[in-house]
């Protein structure tokens, strides 16, 4: 049975910090104190991932004590965090799901509350606003779980299912492969991972994005796993976004890759 990774993540690892290119009027939201109230409530630090000089940008994830079993799977409902003290991004609040199977968590939008599930009323409140997270997700478990049910009833045919491992080599790669080449990016690593569900593949292309390990034509290298907090939110954020577009249309919408690689 997969086991949590047993690495020590610190609150004090994104301690608050005043940068050179904000005011003194700039409210600093500190997530070190945010995590602090957050574990009063229950939640469980699970990951830090930060900018690559290791200030700025970071995004935390932290999941509940309680778990739902879903087909014989232990799933966690998370909260994801991105804050920054440079400006470089807004702080925002998401909702997501970690896999004991595979100790990966992933990032799930429920439908109407992208850019909307958190709004700060208390800036700069630790103590208010971890108390008006947790009340927003609690309330928001049952879409969560919803949103899953969906993938995983939605079963994709071979078609759909490449259609879907190009988008994800696009997202992460920013540039098309052929559809023999993304295929490999379908194959399982675990036996509970086979099917065709819209979920399991879903977690299958995120697996293979986030953590490496496949190789495609044109690479030079064997891909490393993603650790910096922008790209690795990103990247989560996007092929949830396109991974549910497939479950609930049947389809996915194009792909500019000239637009993504300025970002």
């Amino acid at each position: 049975m997969a086991t949590i990774a047993k690495k020590e993540f610190r609150p004090s690892d994104v301690a608050a910090y005043r940068a050179n290119n904000v005011s003194d009027r700039y409210i600093i939201i500190d997530t070190e104190k945010l995590i602090i109230e957050l574990q009063k409530r229950g939640f469980v630090l699970r990951d830090i991932k930060q900018a690559k000089s290791g200030q700025g940008r970071h995004v935390v994830r932290m999941r509940t004590e309680n778990f739902t079993e879903i087909n014989g799977e232990k799933l966690y409902p998370e909260i994801i965090v991105q804050n920054s003290y440079d400006k470089k991004c807004a702080f925002s609040v998401e909702t997501g799901i970690f896999r004991l199977v595979c100790s990966n968590g992933l990032t799930i939008r429920v439908p109407g509350t992208v850019g909307d599930f958190y709004k700060c009323t208390h800036l700069g409140e630790p103590a208010k606003m971890a108390e008006e997270i947790t009340v927003k997700f609690t309330q928001s478990l049952e879409s969560v779980w919803g949103v899953q049910r969906t993938m995983s009833e939605k079963k994709l045919t071979d078609k759909q299912k490449i259609d879907l491992a190009m988008r994800a080599a696009e997202i992460r790669w920013k540039k098309t492969f052929t559809r023999a080449e993304a295929k490999k990016l379908l194959a399982a690593a675990r036996p509970e991972d086979k099917g065709n569900s819209a979920w399991l593949v879903f977690n299958v292309l995120q697996e293979h994005v986030i953590n490496g390990g496949v190789q495609l034509d044109g690479m030079k290298r064997m891909p490393r796993a993603v650790n910096r907090a922008r790209t690795h939110a990103l990247i989560n954020s996007q092929l949830f976004e396109y991974a549910y577009e497939m479950a609930t249309t049947g389809k996915v919408s194009p792909f500019n890759i000239a637009a993504e690689q300025d970002n």
